[in-house]
């Protein structure tokens, strides 16, 4: 089942006291994401194009699986989990990368080597661009165009919102080939 197959699904059963641990999925496919650069990136949906912040890894170019996890309390679901690694590739959970802070309840993974350098060089055109990103989202997740950049960049929500959420490196031979962010680790209580 596709992530946005599971989360059209009309959700049933009561709603959830505050309190109750939610009910995670199985791993959901969300989006091919194809990296032409050497470096790929997790951050804030509202930092998408900054250079310095979220969760940097050196990788090899070349098409990554976006895949979530979602947790389900009663009526509610939350994006518990997000994981980018190399198509038909399965890394293992790895050491902490970092952290990724979020203030617009999202979280978005860049091409950062072709995003950041048309953002820097055309400052008032990515603010321009970023309006409908940053606060015209509708969805839990999509993929937002960047033709001046000739790049996508997919955004999932976050868990609960805004935060600080761990990192962790997908590793396969003890190497890192991909990234995880953990918004709501399993047995997370409803609030």
């Amino acid at each position: 089942m596709t992530l946005a197959d599971f989360l059209a699904r009309t959700p049933s059963g009561p709603e959830v006291a505050s309190g109750t641990p939610g009910e995670e999925s199985d791993w959901l496919f969300f989006c091919d994401f194809e990296l032409r650069g050497a470096r790929l990136q997790i951050l804030d949906v509202y930092m998408a194009g900054n250079l310095d912040e979220g969760v940097i890894l050196n990788a090899a170019p070349g098409t990554y699986a976006i895949e979530a996890k979602v947790m389900t309390f009663g009526i509610d679901r939350r994006v518990s989990r997000v994981r980018v690694q190399p198509k038909g590739r399965q890394g293992t959970l790895g050491e902490p990368a970092g952290e990724v802070g979020v203030d617009l309840a999202a979280i978005a993974v860049c091409d950062v080597d072709r995003l950041a350098p048309w953002a820097q060089a055309d400052e008032d055109q990515w603010q321009q661009w970023g309006e409908d990103l940053w606060f015209g989202r509708t969805d839990m997740a999509g993929i937002y165009s960047c033709r001046p950049a000739d790049t996508v960049v997919p955004f999932i929500d976050s868990g609960f919102g805004d935060g600080t959420y761990p990192v962790h490196y997908l590793t396969e031979n003890g190497r890192p080939i991909g990234l995880e962010v953990v918004f709501l680790p399993p047995g997370t209580p409803y609030f």
